[in-house]
């Protein structure tokens, strides 16, 4: 791949935004604070925050478990020691009881 067109777009852009000015800057930077603000948008962020927290992490979540358990599976295959890590318990922090320590 060639650089010489994208370092040439680079500069073409650094050029016209020096021209531009700092008055220029800071209209475009009000305009897009105020788009990225507006309820429209907000609405749009808070969708989007729901269906990753709702899809995309169980899946990660679940795909994450399923790379460790293989890992694990390959460990135990291969005959290689892991006597040196400690075992990780299998409750989260959801499941433990309120006001101890453990």
């Amino acid at each position: 791949m060639q650089k010489t067109p994208f370092i040439l777009g680079v500069a073409v852009g650094y050029v016209l935004g020096a021209r531009a000015g700092r008055e220029r800057y800071e209209q475009i930077k009000r305009s897009a604070a105020t788009v990225w603000t507006s309820d429209v948008v907000e609405q749009k962020k808070a969708e989007a925050l729901a269906v990753a927290r709702t899809k995309a992490a169980p899946y990660v979540a679940d795909r994450l478990a399923d790379a460790a358990r293989a890992a694990g599976q390959a460990l135990r295959e291969s005959g290689s020691s892991v006597k040196h890590l400690k075992a990780v318990p299998s409750e989260t922090v959801e499941d433990r009881p309120t006001g101890t320590d453990a």
